[in-house]
């Protein structure tokens, strides 16, 4: 993926001000080399700012915070002494809120490039604190997609550190890890200290098939060394930012035959996979024997160099201030390949995630073909979520989603629709069809909370989410005229939707899209019996070539459907909270013009819409404008 031309633009010519780096983690401690590869990705890019652009090296002040909180306030204390424009932080699930909370009072510039972001994202005008990392719930997500296959997991159990981001995985698992999943329970380890026996065998009694190991890459040596004290050889899932000097077991001749079946995860920003090509020059000069940059050293050099490319395109030849430097990072965009959306989401996260599995070769990791396996991108995994899963939330106004039926205004079509598109058996297999049917609707809903600011599983984010939630239960405690009406039924000559506001209510023409959108993409043949193993967790991943096609191929339409009626559904449901249609973005969700080829991950509300929708739902544990 690349980043917009306009932006790769923005680097030439930069300003001739000295700007000053601080640079904090552990540099010392258990989480040493760690600490190291990240600030070896800082000088990195200092260099290439340097080098490639004519201004003069931004001063680097290297500081330790030794992976302890009174140290992080004292390396935050000695940042602002030194008079530093910019904080970069390798921040830690101990660490990171005492870097968010300062730099949130003190108006510095944060940039997060260890294992943690922020546990309360902002959408402060002038939150300082970025970090090109994903959600927990979307880690979650995709830790089960990847469970699923290649792992074969279907009870997993999770070790993880004793820490805010530790407990907030383990919700997150066990919320998204349902249907063909049971979560067989978590244990927690106080951060750098041994993994006890006596847990792990809990874990196993309660049937643990696989251990998801998340937290520091210390937590990896300590998790191997207990399971060999314990005499059980449960295989491992590396969870996203622990492939890390620390993790020691990891490397080196022979890990792969010792870790039989480890598999490992990592996530990089789009833009920033594979790695940049300055950098890769510069990681092998000063890493000799090294074949991979590794993952905190790739993510701290993006990072630093996207604020110099922010700051290069300040409007003056002073140094942009905290409110120009925020607006200005914001503004650093992807190219046409994905709408030219920001690489930042409005919570300064990673706006577009890509997860890249890992496995233990001879000689250590290695990057397997992400191509084998199924893409995240399409969502979690067949059968793992429930509709039900969705409910009508306090204090929010509550959508009642349903397929219609014979009565309904859009008459119910849902089943002529899948019919069509191969994806139902008509009544050959009945629980096969429901499956289906409820599988359509829980990623609908999924990604309909997506595009009002909520995480995918219908959880909230205080202060950033709309006040609306979404059910596929008639909400029998409120009356008729206080919640909205979805019917995702019927057709239409000329839209996809339609909306009365007036009578809260809003059609979503199943029939409209599955003709001008995915008929062509019809599963051929239609779904039969034999693809049951599909749905319900019998299908063994490898069998044939043929048979993962098609479940990538089943598993795509569905997604790509219900993409469709949550994208469409937004927008109804927009003009029912009183928006109206514009042309402003071509990713404004209430743009009629352009908006036809839209995708759902790349749609947003336009500044104006935020304002009416502030209004109309507010945000969720906020108080509501007027």
């Amino acid at each position: 993926m690349g980043i917009a031309a306009s932006a790769v633009a923005l680097l030439v010519g930069l300003a001739p001000q000295e700007w000053k780096v601080a640079f904090a983690g552990p540099l010392s401690g258990p989480l040493a080399s760690s600490g190291r590869e990240s600030l070896d990705g800082v000088k990195a890019a200092l260099e290439v700012v340097e080098s490639q652009h004519g201004m003069k090296r931004p001063a680097l002040v290297e500081l330790d915070d030794g992976d302890e909180v009174k140290k992080a306030e004292l390396a935050f204390a000695a940042a602002l002494k030194q008079k530093c424009d910019v904080l970069v932080a390798a921040a830690t699930g101990l660490t990171v809120e005492t870097y968010v909370a300062r730099a949130r009072t003190e108006g510095m510039v944060l940039l997060l490039v260890g294992s943690s972001g922020p546990a309360a994202p902002s959408i402060a005008a002038d939150e300082p604190v970025f970090w090109l990392g994903a959600s927990t719930v979307e880690r979650a997500i995709t830790i089960g997609t990847f469970l699923d296959v290649p792992c074969m997991s279907r009870q997993p159990g999770l070790v993880a550190d004793d820490t805010p981001r530790g407990h907030e995985l383990a919700a997150a698992l066990e919320r998204n890890l349902a249907g063909r999943f049971k979560f067989a329970g978590s244990l927690f380890v106080k951060p750098h200290a041994a993994v006890p026996v006596e847990g792990l065998s809990k874990l196993k009694e309660s049937g643990a098939d696989r251990l998801i190991l998340s937290g520091e890459p210390d937590l990896v040596d300590a998790a191997i060394a207990a399971l060999g004290a314990a005499a059980w050889k449960a295989p491992l899932f590396v969870d996203d930012g622990m492939l890390s000097g620390p993790a020691t077991l990891l490397f080196g001749a022979g890990a792969g035959e010792r870790r039989k079946g480890t598999f490992l995860l990592q996530g990089f920003p789009r833009f920033a996979s594979p790695p940049p090509p300055e950098l890769t020059p510069i990681w092998a000069r000063d890493h000799a024997g090294s074949k991979e940059v590794l993952q905190r050293a790739q993510r701290a050099f993006v990072t630093t160099r996207l604020f110099f490319r922010a700051a290069a395109a300040a409007a003056t030849p002073k140094k942009a201030k905290l409110p120009e430097l925020v607006a200005l990072l914001l503004d650093q965009r992807y190219g046409p390949e994905e709408n030219e959306r920001p690489l930042f989401d409005e919570v300064h996260r990673s706006a577009r995630q890509r997860w890249l599995p890992f496995k233990l070769g001879a000689a250590g990791p290695e990057q397997d073909e992400p191509t084998y396996y199924l893409d995240p991108d399409m969502g979690p995994a067949l059968r793992v979520r429930s509709p039900l899963l969705y409910k009508a939330e306090p204090n929010t106004k509550v959508v009642w989603f349903t397929y219609g039926d014979a009565t309904s205004k859009a008459v119910r079509s849902i089943e002529q629709d899948l019919t069509a598109l191969g994806l139902i058996t008509r009544g050959y297999d009945g629980e096969m069809d429901r499956w289906i049917l409820d599988e359509l609707m829980a990623r609908t809903l999924g990604k309909i909370n997506r595009l009002f600011l909520k995480n995918e599983d219908g959880t909230f984010l205080p202060g950033v989410s709309f006040a609306i939630s979404f059910t596929t239960e008639k909400p029998t405690t409120l009356k008729e005229h206080d919640y909205w009406r979805a019917v995702i039924a019927g057709d239409d000559p000329d839209a996809g939707g339609r909306a009365w506001p007036g009578e809260g209510r809003c059609e979503i023409y199943s029939t409209f899209m599955r003709r001008t959108i995915y008929q062509p993409r019809a599963l051929d043949p239609p779904l039969r019996g034999e693809d049951r193993r599909f749905l319900d967790g019998k299908y063994v991943w490898g069998s044939s070539s043929g048979d993962n096609l098609r479940l990538k191929l089943i598993r795509a339409l569905i997604d790509g459907y219900a993409g469709s009626f949550a994208l469409t559904g937004a927008h109804e449901l927009g003009h029912i909270a009183g928006l109206g249609h514009d042309e402003e973005s071509p990713r404004s969700i209430m743009n009629v013009a352009e908006g036809g080829g839209l995708a759902e991950t790349s749609a947003c509300w336009i500044p104006g819409h935020v304002e009416v929708l502030e209004r109309a739902l507010g945000r969720y544990g906020a108080t509501k404008k007027k």
